[in-house]
């Protein structure tokens, strides 16, 4: 079910040329499943951010019937396009409503596959016990044969554990981080922080306190502990122990 399940030209992402075919996931999954007993349905309920939702009694009815769900949702150039600014990571509403809904009348766990060819907070999702608990899976554009591609690893042809290329950060994180905070901030530092201490030559530092200074500006007080450490222009030596 859902909008990215049978994209073709959106799978293609903004840079592309001209494809001599494009292999959606619907169309791959039938393939691979043709010469089986399985029944392969798919039902569109709602577009990628458009707030429409008279789809999702079909998409209801089948997931009612269904004895393996498979959601596609995500983004495309809509979202996406270098001309358009995102104002949020989260998952376009209409999905996300859609989501809530199969929640209350499936039984079933849901598996779940997001196209798209940035971050996006999927918290929501993974901490489902229905969508979680089974499987979630984060493609990007892939081009020609993203269906394929994708479909192999639905039937677990291949894992791609351990292989996703972004951080997926949770919406929250835009309220974690100030981008007009101008006053001065200062850092904790350690040993490890100061690459050089003495700009000519070499400089034995014994255990004890020293002042850290930006100019004649106090930044912090460093104490060293445990055995002495030798300091040299644009290369350090660590002592065994650890300084704090």
């Amino acid at each position: 079910i859902e909008p990215t399940a049978n994209a073709t030209e959106s799978m293609q992402g903004s840079y592309f040329g001209k494809a001599p075919f494009l292999i959606d996931p619907v169309t791959a999954i039938k393939a691979m499943t043709a010469a089986k007993l399985i029944d392969v349905e798919f039902v569109n309920g709602c577009k990628i951010k458009d707030p429409d939702e008279s789809g999702f009694s079909a998409v209801i009815e089948l997931a009612r019937l269904a004895g393996i769900l498979i959601f596609f949702g995500g983004l495309d150039q809509s979202i996406e396009d270098e001309s358009v600014d995102h104002t949020s990571i989260t998952v376009p509403d209409i999905q996300l409503s859609l989501i809530h809904q199969l929640e209350k009348v499936v039984r079933l766990s849901i598996h779940v596959v997001i196209m798209s060819g940035s971050g996006l907070d999927l918290t929501y999702i993974r901490d489902s016990t229905q969508f979680g608990s089974r499987s979630l899976i984060w493609m990007g554009y892939a081009g020609q044969s993203d269906g394929l591609a994708i479909s192999n690893v639905v039937f677990d042809q291949y894992n791609p554990g351990g292989r996703l290329p972004i951080t997926m950060y949770s919406a929250s994180y835009v309220d974690d981080v100030t981008v007009n905070q101008t006053k001065e901030i200062f850092f904790p530092l350690t040993v490890r922080h100061l690459l050089t201490i003495a700009r000519d030559g070499t400089k034995w530092l014994h255990p004890g306190s020293y002042d850290v200074l930006i100019g004649q500006q106090h930044m912090h007080t460093l104490k060293l502990y445990g055995q002495s450490i030798q300091w040299a222009l644009k290369r350090h030596v660590f002592p065994s122990n650890e300084s704090n």
